[in-house]
């Protein structure tokens, strides 16, 4: 989370599966690593996958994650901006995420998902 933002390498969804890959040991985007490096293309890619929401979904229940009321160390989407972004559960109802100035936290996500 304290790298530069970079589309593609450390952005919301790259920063926030790092932090779940540490504490989990598995990457939501193993397969998809490399697969933008805009945000043109990010939507791009999303958008060809069925939206944000559905790539998401797919991308977690492929590592065996479970949909659940986020907990500590479970991914979501963010809710309240206008596009939607990965983000790691850091306390009940605390989320953070990468954005172009730092990091950021918000206290609204849905499609919490976590190992089972």
């Amino acid at each position: 989370m304290s790298r530069p933002f970079v589309w593609g390498c450390c952005d919301c969804a790259t920063a926030a599966c790092d932090v779940y890959a540490a504490l989990h040991g598995v990457d939501p985007l193993t397969a998809f690593r490399g697969a933008y490096s805009s945000r043109a293309e990010a939507k791009a890619f999303a958008d060809s996958h069925g939206g944000m929401r559905a790539l998401f979904a797919r991308l977690m229940a492929a590592t065996g994650a479970v949909r659940r009321d986020p907990r500590p160390g479970d991914l979501a989407l963010s809710l309240g901006f206008a596009e939607q972004c990965v983000v790691i559960c850091v306390a009940p109802g605390v989320f953070m995420s990468k954005g172009l100035r730092g990091v950021w936290t918000s206290h609204a996500a849905e499609l919490g998902y976590g190992p089972r």
